[in-house]
């Protein structure tokens, strides 16, 4: 059964490929939820009856695109508060990158595989409860980290050691603590034949599991 009822909107995909998918959000959802680099999200399928329910992904980077008039208020001399406050309420979207990592089947199973086809454009970005994250991280044997590591052009090793930690506390909070070490034992085996990237991975790690 799919319980994400209460799994917080954050915002609209933009364009999508098998792989990656950009999503557009107000700046009030940036500041006012728990949205942040790392965090698991889910896009969910406008109909129900979709043989691929959810697509299940990571943040992997948060833009906010300037446009003419923020050019020009970087060089004034001064900015009074009032311009602070009107460029929080503009209607410019927060451009957040997103990996794909898995996702759930019509019989409600989640497969750490790429999705077979990308999530369709304006399809909603939930971002994942606590529940969600136990869910998808015990789903398989962690087989998405692979899709983590291969990424390009993201700082895979802060990527996952966030991720690390959010779901650490996650399965924390239900008398699992276990769960990291298994995590952790994954990604030595994943990189047992890079050494360099493997110390890299592991003391990125140390900065958040102690």
């Amino acid at each position: 059964m799919n319980a994400t009822t209460s799994s917080q909107f954050i915002g609209r995909v933009l364009q999508a490929s098998a792989t990656d998918f950009l999503v557009g959000c107000r700046v009030t959802h940036l500041q006012n939820s728990g949205l942040a680099f790392g965090a698991l999200v889910r896009v969910a399928a406008a109909q129900a009856e979709e043989v691929i329910p959810e697509i299940f992904g990571i943040i992997a980077d948060i833009a906010l695109p300037g446009d003419d008039l923020v050019k020009q208020l970087t060089i004034a001399a001064d900015l009074p508060q009032s311009i602070h406050q009107d460029q929080h309420q503009r209607n410019l979207p927060v451009e957040i990158r997103v990996l794909a990592l898995g996702y759930r089947q019509g019989n409600g199973q989640i497969v750490h595989l790429l999705p077979p086809r990308p999530p369709l454009t304006l399809a909603n970005l939930y971002l994942c409860t606590p529940a969600e994250v136990r869910e998808f991280t015990t789903a398989g044997r962690l087989g998405y980290f692979r899709h983590i590591l291969r990424a390009q052009d993201v700082p895979t090793d802060e990527l996952l050691a966030v991720h690390v930690q959010q779901a650490r506390q996650a399965h924390r909070d239900q008398g699992d603590p276990q769960w990291v070490l298994r995590a952790t034992r994954h990604l030595i085996a994943l990189l047992r034949d890079d050494y360099d990237r493997l110390t890299r991975a592991l003391d990125a790690l140390g900065e958040v599991v102690r």
